[in-house]
């Protein structure tokens, strides 16, 4: 079982204002299983329809983001959910903007969050030097984000040669940068008097407890908490912590978004049956090319004597 199910079943029981999902997926890896190809508000997009051939193939998450404003018919403003991301309560717009004067709202971290890892930290160290930002609290850029394309786009114009590297770039290297942040201080810099900065709900998680104590802590606080977000070291042995029961509890519900796993295996099935028939036809193809049935005459005529 793939964690995408668990991020489906997150997404529709959570998010109540969305009006289509965009999956993008690169394209020399196999689409997962649980996605609902035929559901009508899922939109899948290869990263050959809106990153330049130049750049492909790429494993670097911050080129993926820096170019996703490119995707044809995205919308005006668009939420980036990434992988590591699980909702465990509703999130409302208010989320991303305050409804009583439309401000926009960015959300900080506390000063003594864990570290995210060599990489990642000097990359978010690089973006906030970059812009000379020394202030503390930082900024949530792992959370969910709201992206205004315009803004973006103004972005990647006015920047386009200090994020030249960071977008050429096939993996992430410390010295990149991190879009995310990015665009956040971007916000912060040229809108300082339209935002409020507001605690993140965010509660971050990282494998830095034994097993058993990290299965139950994740029990402890996954109802008093908003969104989960799971660092690569917890997906990577969630079978061996028991995380998959621990999302079946959360999401216990099958999601429209998903492939019902029956008709998976059910395709899987006719598609081996397929497939050994074929090989059978081929098989016996081959051998009468080589004569094959010349030598069962022989056979009989020699059983026949």
């Amino acid at each position: 079982m793939d964690i995408s199910r668990f991020l489906l079943r997150s997404v529709e029981k959570y998010i109540k204002w969305f009006r289509y999902l965009i999956i993008v997926w690169p394209d020399n890896i196999n689409l997962s299983p649980s996605i609902n190809r035929t559901s009508p508000i899922i939109k899948i997009v290869p990263y050959s329809h809106f990153i330049p051939d130049l750049y492909l193939p790429t494993y670097n998450p911050e080129v993926v983001k820096y170019y996703l404003p490119q995707i044809l018919g995205i919308t005006d403003q668009f939420v980036i959910l990434n992988e590591n991301t699980f909702l465990v309560d509703q999130l409302e717009l208010s989320y991303f903007r305050d409804p009583t004067d439309g401000f926009l709202i960015l959300r900080t971290i506390p000063a003594n969050r864990p570290s995210h890892g060599f990489i990642l930290d000097n990359v978010i160290s690089n973006t906030r030097k970059f812009f000379h930002d020394g202030s503390d609290p930082k900024l949530d850029s792992f959370g969910p984000q709201l992206i205004d394309t315009s803004i973006a786009k103004q972005i990647q114009t006015e920047y386009k040669y200090a994020l030249m590297n960071t977008t050429t770039h096939r993996f992430l290297f410390p010295e990149d940068f991190s879009y995310n942040y990015f665009y956040l201080l971007y916000i912060k810099d040229r809108f300082p008097n339209t935002l409020h900065l507001k605690e993140t709900v965010v509660e971050f998680i990282y494998a830095r407890i034994t097993d058993d104590d990290l299965y139950n802590y994740l029990i402890s606080i996954y109802t008093k908490s908003k969104i989960l977000f799971l660092s690569d070291e917890i997906l990577k042995i969630r079978l061996r912590v028991g995380l998959d029961t621990l999302f079946y509890r959360i999401y216990p519900e099958k999601s429209l978004l998903e492939m019902n796993m029956e008709d998976y295996e059910s395709l899987g099935l006719i598609i081996g049956i397929g497939f050994l028939l074929g090989f059978i036809g081929c098989c016996y193809g081959i051998t009468r090319s080589m004569g094959g049935h010349i030598k069962q005459k022989d056979i009989i005529e020699d059983r026949q004597r």
